[in-house]
């Protein structure tokens, strides 16, 4: 799909003549490359999620992650006044493949907002913690029944029929226990819910 909406954006892109919205064009082209280049390091990283070998691993800097996927979570959702309260106890690196920790803590964020009303709050708590980063994604959203919660990792199982796949958790889970990691949720349904992710330290 990707590179059909390339192909449309480059044809729009020669056809126009207004120098701003070729430069629009353009940078949405890069864009959609970059994309394209980001899902094909993800496809080859998580060929095998069952563990991830140390040499395939580097040091990522935590608010660096939380940063790109903040700002496009506002993209994403522009009907929604999203506020983010980071809350970092000193330069925490996480030791994993930069693409894979990423997209775990994109899907997590993501589904903050998404089940949530207009003016979502999303708080990211992280700490050093003995041998392992603790990670905790709290919103304050639709919540989460406790009948739901013993099959939210599970693939395919969603209490959104009509949006969810019961894709993105199950992968979010697979992620982070590759890396050697733990996740766990609580909620409280009409208040929110709080993801848990535990990754050892380098």
């Amino acid at each position: 799909p990707l590179a059909y909406v390339y192909f449309k954006i480059s044809s729009l892109e020669e056809k126009e003549t207004d120098i701003t919205k070729q430069s629009a064009l353009a940078l949405t082209g890069q864009r959609v490359n970059y994309l394209t280049d980001k899902i094909m390091r993800l496809l080859k990283a998580g060929q095998n999620l069952k563990k991830i070998p140390e040499d395939a691993k580097q040091s990522v800097f935590l608010y660096d992650i939380l940063e790109q996927i903040e700002a496009e979570a506002k993209t994403m959702f522009p009907t929604k006044t999203i506020k983010f309260e980071n809350k970092i106890i000193g330069d925490l690196y996480l030791w994993g493949v930069p693409d894979l920790l990423e997209a775990a803590m994109r899907i997590l964020i993501e589904n903050a907002v998404k089940y949530n009303d207009d003016s979502p709050t999303v708080e990211i708590i992280a700490v050093h913690d003995n041998e392992c980063i603790v990670i905790e994604v709290v919103d304050d959203g639709i919540g989460i029944y406790t009948h739901q919660l013993k099959h939210l990792f599970k693939p395919y199982y969603t209490s959104d029929t009509k949006h969810g796949t019961g894709i993105g958790l199950f992968y979010a889970k697979r992620i982070i226990r590759a890396h050697g990691g733990g996740i766990s949720a609580k909620s409280v349904p009409g208040k929110g819910s709080t993801f848990t992710i535990k990754f050892p330290a380098k």
